[in-house]
């Protein structure tokens, strides 16, 4: 069985692929700490699981399941991930990876989870599954914000004011706050520390 384990920490990479060759006698794994250098394998040969972080440099771990869908539409993918981002998580599943596990687990959880996935299941934690409607909620109020708007948000989380802002984008301090109101309605929040706080949490602001 050929395995391609995508993470940019070397210690982890290795210690996850002892863990396959001692659980599974024909394992044979590939290390990689890129996606790129991922990717660039699988263009040559083909695998039969790939385990995936989710923060990696370079394409990421979203980008990178949308990749190798293209390269392998039908290779199980595994999220293995410290990353707690619900909808980086969401969107790796919709963009059709076959399961998540946090990095915090056991050994042994992994690997029921890999055993899952390798029999044609999806493994989804408990937590994601009751907090599905909530990500879906949000993943909405996100796809809902202009490019417009994300300019203004990237600005007020930069701590410049309104004035400012308009000046950055060459529009009225009107228009700013007329962005900023719709901004603030499309996330549900009233104030601009709580849609700063929303956002990092959501992923959109680094």
């Amino acid at each position: 069985m050929k395995i391609l384990v995508i993470d940019d920490h070397p210690m982890f990479r290795s210690s996850i692929a002892s863990l396959l060759s001692a659980r599974f006698s024909q394992a044979l794994c590939t290390e990689c700490a890129t996606a790129e250098d991922a990717l660039s394998h699988l263009k040559q040969s083909k695998f039969d699981l790939i385990l995936l972080d989710l923060n990696l440099p370079g394409i990421g771990g979203i980008q990178a399941v949308e990749a190798i869908r293209r390269f392998q539409p039908n290779i199980p993918i595994l999220i293995l991930s410290a990353s707690e981002n619900l909808h980086d998580i969401h969107r790796c599943l919709i963009l059709g990876a076959n399961g998540f596990v946090n990095k915090t687990e056991n050994s042994e959880t992994l690997l029921e989870a890999i055993q899952t996935i390798l029999d044609g299941q999806r493994h989804t934690p408990k937590y994601l599954e009751e907090q599905a409607s909530l990500v879906a909620q949000e993943a909405k109020q996100i796809d809902g914000i202009t490019l417009r708007q994300m300019q203004v948000l990237r600005l007020i989380h930069e701590g410049k004011r309104n004035h400012e802002i308009a000046i950055s984008l060459n529009i009225s301090a009107a228009t700013v706050k007329v962005h900023c109101r719709d901004l603030f309605q499309q996330l549900g929040v009233n104030s601009r520390l709580s849609a700063i706080q929303k956002c990092l949490r959501l992923g959109l602001l680094n």
